[in-house]
């Protein structure tokens, strides 16, 4: 991951859009999923659905890029009460792609599982069919024992994330729902990016904007939607056009660039080309 990492922030044309990009392994595995589901009908317009919903903890509408100085730490973002709440964010908006659709496939990091699968266990209106393999207590099931009083502690203790976590579950309590359209638009830019990786290897640049460009172009065209409620959420699927959507900052997009690429000896990443150039002449100047 710290390679990856390295590699996105350091490279033209990549450095933008976010080195936690490296870590969303479960957002591009429920576009992929999603996108497979449609291309099975030969319609094109899928066996199911017509919604893609990211549910965990949003963080743009309380993030200030001008104020915030530095984007939530991810580390921070697993540890605790945090992974909780994270938990209490993801059951919920499970919960209304489950009232609001007729089927529904939730797509769900391991650490998040046995959460999420408690919470949702909880709901007398959920009925477990069928079990895989059996999970465990969730790790923060221990916390709750002792009636939340280290939670308590957190909070009054002035845990920042832990508070922001508290204020995301309020102003985005479903999460985030983008149309078919949208995902397919993402889907093809993906494939797009693949195919310029494998004519021009890493010197390609990524078909896609970054993520506050996509956010404001689907949230435009009405195919990107953050409710507050189910009401909302139920207008939208209908057809209805939702006013007052903001797209709000992106906090892991980088938007403080270096004027050059950091040299990474120790990654196995080569140069670009114009990296190597200027290379060149640095070293021949110093050289001179």
């Amino acid at each position: 991951f710290q390679t990856d990492r390295m590699w996105l922030e350091a490279t033209p044309g990549w450095r933008d859009i976010g080195g936690e990009a490296a870590m969303s392994q479960e957002f591009g595995a429920a576009v992929e999923a999603f996108v497979q589901l449609r291309k099975e009908s030969k319609d094109g317009l899928g066996p199911r659905g017509g919604t893609l919903c990211f549910g965990d903890s949003d963080l743009r509408p309380i993030y200030n890029r001008e104020v915030d100085a530095l984007p939530p730490s991810l580390n921070e973002l697993g540890i605790g009460a945090n992974v909780a709440l994270r938990d209490l964010q993801f059951s919920q908006a499970l919960r209304a792609a489950l009232r609001t659709h007729k089927s529904v496939v939730g797509i769900i990091g391991d650490g998040h599982l046995a959460g999420i699968t408690q919470l949702m266990k909880q709901d007398p209106k959920i009925r477990v069919v069928k079990e895989g393999v059996p999970l465990p207590p969730p790790d923060w099931d221990a916390d709750l024992k002792d009636g939340g009083r280290k939670w308590e502690k957190e909070a009054l203790g002035g845990a920042n994330l832990f508070m922001r976590l508290v204020e995301a579950l309020d102003e985005a309590p479903l999460g985030s729902w983008i149309d078919a359209e949208a995902v397919l638009e993402l889907e093809t830019m993906k494939e797009e990016t693949a195919q310029r990786i494998d004519k021009d290897g890493l010197d390609a640049e990524p078909a896609a904007p970054v993520s506050s460009q996509l956010g404001a172009d689907f949230s435009g065209r009405g195919l990107l939607i953050t409710p507050k409620t189910e009401a909302d959420l139920r207008r939208w699927l209908s057809g209805e056009r939702l006013e007052g959507q903001e797209v709000g900052e992106f906090p892991f997009e980088n938007r403080k660039l270096r004027k050059t690429p950091s040299k990474l000896p120790s990654t196995g990443f080569p140069y670009s080309k114009e990296e190597a150039a200027k290379a060149e002449e640095e070293e021949a100047s110093i050289a001179a």
